[in-house]
C-alpha cells in the first residue's frame, strides 16, 4: 500500500513538474514574441522572391491551427526588410507583396504594428495598400490597447462559448457604418452576418 502511495506522489511531482516546464516554455516564448526583433541581413533586390514566400507560409499558417512561431519568423524577415531596404512600394515590388508585408505585421505583436504604422498610413495614402488594412491595423492596434476601435473589424468569442463571436467595444458605435463607409467597408452588421452576431445600435451621421 505504502509502495502505491509512494508511486502516486512520484507521478504526480512528474506531472506537476511537466507543467511547470511546459508553463515555463510558453512563457518564455511569449516574452521572445514581445522584444524587438533586431533585423538581419537581407538581400533588398530579391524582395519578390522573398516576400513570395513569407505570403505563402502566412496563407498556410492561417488554414488550420496557428503557430506563432512562424509567426515570429515571418515578422523577423518583415523588419528586417523595412530597416535594411525601407518600406517598398508598388514600383518596386507587386502589390500582393506589399499586401504580404501588411498582413505579417496584422499577425505580429503591438510593438511592431504601432512602430510601422505610419509606413501602413503612407502606403495607403499612395494606393498600395486599400483603406480597409489602415482600418484593419488601426482597430487590431486599438484593441491590443485595450481602448474601443473605430471601425468595428476586431471580435472575440464569448466567455461561455468559444464558438460564440461579439464585437469589441467601438468608439462611438452609432457613427461606425459612416466610418467604415470612408475606408471603403460595408455596413457593421453585414460584415457581422459572418460570424452570426450583429450590434443593435441606431446608426447616424455626423
Amino acid at each position: 500500500m505504502k509502495r502505491i502511495i509512494l508511486l502516486l506522489i512520484l507521478i504526480c511531482t512528474i506531472s506537476c513538474v511537466k507543467k511547470e516546464e511546459d508553463k515555463t516554455i510558453i512563457f518564455n516564448q511569449f516574452v521572445e514574441n514581445i522584444k524587438p526583433i533586431k533585423p538581419h541581413p537581407i538581400n533588398c533586390f530579391d524582395l519578390p522572391n522573398i516576400l513570395e514566400k513569407v505570403r505563402k507560409e502566412d496563407g498556410l499558417n492561417r488554414v488550420d491551427e496557428i503557430n506563432p512561431l512562424i509567426d515570429r519568423k515571418n515578422l523577423e524577415i518583415v523588419v528586417s526588410i523595412i530597416e535594411n531596404c525601407g518600406m517598398p512600394t508598388s514600383k518596386s515590388i507587386d502589390k500582393k507583396h506589399i499586401a504580404t508585408i501588411f498582413l505579417v505585421l496584422q499577425h505580429g505583436d503591438n510593438y511592431h504594428r504601432k512602430k510601422y504604422f505610419h509606413l501602413i498610413e503612407q502606403a495607403v495614402k499612395h494606393g498600395d495598400l486599400q483603406k480597409s488594412d489602415y482600418a484593419l491595423m488601426k482597430d487590431r492596434i486599438l484593441v491590443s490597447d485595450g481602448k474601443p476601435q473605430m471601425y468595428g473589424t476586431q471580435l472575440t468569442s464569448t466567455l461561455h462559448d468559444s464558438n460564440k463571436f461579439e464585437v469589441y467595444e467601438i468608439e462611438e458605435p452609432e457613427y461606425v457604418d459612416q466610418r467604415r463607409a470612408e475606408m471603403g467597408l460595408n455596413p457593421i452588421n453585414d460584415y457581422l452576418k459572418m460570424w452570426d452576431t450583429s450590434i443593435d445600435v441606431k446608426q447616424m451621421k455626423k
